[in-house]
C-alpha cells in the first residue's frame, strides 16, 4: 500500500512541476539574410509551422526568436525543415527552458510544456548535468539539434528555477 501512496505522490509532483515547467526563448542564428525581405519571407515560412506562435527576425543581425503555443510539442525538425526550403541557412537554435528530468533506457530527458516536449540531454556526462536527478525541475540552456526526428539538447548553461 505505501508503493501505491509513493507512486500516486511522485506522479502528482511530476504533474504538477509540468504545470510550471515551459519554454523561455527560442533563439535562432540564421545565414543568408541581408535585408527586411529576407526577414520577411523566413517569417513566413516560420508562421507556416504547426507550433510557431510569432517570430521576431532580424536579417542585418542574422538572427531572430520564436514563440512556440503551448498546445504543439517543441520540434527542432520543423524549424529545420520549413527554413532549408528557403535560401538562407538555419545554423543554430538556442533554447532557455524548465522542465522535469527522467532517466529513461539509459538516456536523460528534460520533459517540458508543451505538450511533453523531450529533450535528450546530449552531454549529461559534465558536471553540472551529472548532479541532475530525476524528477527534479530544472531549467537548462543550450543548443538544440536535430537527430533523426529527435531534439538532442547540449546544455551549456543550468539557471535558477523560475519561482511564479
Amino acid at each position: 500500500m505505501t508503493k501505491i501512496y509513493t507512486l500516486f505522490f511522485s506522479i502528482v509532483l511530476t504533474c504538477i512541476a509540468s504545470l510550471t515547467a515551459e519554454i523561455y526563448e527560442i533563439r535562432l542564428t540564421i545565414d543568408n539574410m541581408c535585408c527586411p525581405y529576407c526577414a520577411r519571407s523566413v517569417n513566413d515560412q516560420l508562421k507556416k509551422i504547426k507550433g510557431v506562435e510569432n517570430a521576431q527576425i532580424w536579417a542585418m543581425e542574422g538572427f531572430g526568436f520564436v514563440n512556440w503555443k503551448d498546445t504543439v510539442p517543441f520540434q527542432s525538425a520543423e524549424l529545420y525543415r520549413k527554413l532549408a526550403e528557403t535560401k538562407f541557412l538555419l545554423k543554430s537554435i538556442e533554447i532557455d527552458v524548465e522542465g522535469v528530468i527522467e532517466l529513461k533506457k539509459g538516456a536523460m530527458l528534460l520533459v517540458s510544456k508543451p505538450e511533453r516536449s523531450i529533450f535528450y540531454i546530449d552531454n549529461r556526462q559534465d558536471y553540472a548535468i551529472s548532479k541532475l536527478k530525476e524528477g527534479q525541475t530544472v531549467r537548462l540552456k543550450g543548443f538544440v539539434t536535430n537527430q533523426q526526428g529527435f531534439n538532442f539538447f547540449v546544455v551549456t548553461e543550468v539557471l535558477p528555477e523560475v519561482t511564479p
